[in-house]
């Protein structure tokens, strides 16, 4: 833009003071251009003011694509995620909030090929993420696995695949790479930063659903010892009754106390 405010006064100068007026609109007309083509200052406030409103969430870690169209809040003190949509026009904006135990997988994809994924392993979140991938013809279509033969070293598409407990939008992708440019080298500075926040974002969400397999499995263990607490317990009780030490009614009324917990 700069370039070519120069390039107008220096015609300007060349022609003579009348052009004044000429090189006062014609730059008028190109920052109106460039704010036109280049939105993002504006977007970016908007989303700051909108992530501001969230009530009782600290950012410790975010990610937003490169035209500020989706994007990943996390407030690791409350294990809590916010993933965001916002629209084009900047007139809509979207967000839901989740827990950790509600990540049930996530993936890198590089031009619709799997690099690397992650799924709940434990039995419910297990369950929950083969619910959702049989839930209908087309409920979720990922990458296509295997070995990535990136064509003449180039690269169109890099997103993060995020898969949630939520049935009716199941799936939340972000691009890493601008949808507005062509396939980009894999020796580009943008790729190498965008493969880098991809990673890193795996490895973050890994670790998510690691932490809510291990409580996950805690709660399992706990609930196994508790009934098998209880059975034994059940079991002293009917001896104590064939004994002759407990009555009918007080065998029942322990029997109720144990069943109760």
């Amino acid at each position: 833009m700069w370039f070519a405010l120069l390039g107008l006064i220096i015609l300007a100068l060349l022609i003579g003071m009348k052009a004044t007026i000429f090189v006062i609109v014609a730059f008028v007309i190109i920052v109106v251009i460039h704010v036109v083509l280049n939105p993002t200052v504006d977007k970016t406030k908007i989303i700051q003011e909108n992530i501001s409103r969230l009530e009782n969430f600290t950012v410790t870690q975010s990610l937003a694509n490169p035209e500020f169209r989706t994007g990943i809040l996390l407030d690791e003190q409350k294990k809590e995620i916010c993933l965001w949509i916002f629209s084009d026009a900047g007139d809509k904006w979207e967000d839901g909030r989740l827990h950790y135990n509600d990540i049930l997988s996530v993936e890198i994809i590089e031009d619709g090929t799997s690099i690397t994924r992650t799924n709940r392993v434990s039995q419910v979140g297990g369950a929950l993420l083969g619910g959702i991938l049989l839930g209908g013809v087309g409920a979720v279509i990922g990458g296509l696995s295997g070995k990535k033969e990136t064509l003449n070293g180039k690269v169109k598409n890099l997103e993060l695949k995020i898969i949630i407990n939520d049935t009716s939008k199941p799936i939340f992708s972000i691009s890493l790479l601008s949808k507005t440019s062509d396939e980009v080298s894999t020796n580009d500075a943008k790729y190498k930063e965008a493969k880098t926040k991809a990673y890193h974002w795996q490895a973050v969400f890994e670790a998510i659903i690691k932490q809510a397999d291990a409580e996950e499995q805690q709660i399992q263990k706990s609930t196994t010892v508790e009934s098998g607490s209880i059975s034994d317990e059940l079991k002293k009780l009917a001896e104590l009754k064939e004994l002759g030490i407990l009555t009918d009614d007080e065998f029942s009324e322990q029997k109720q106390k144990l069943l109760s917990r």
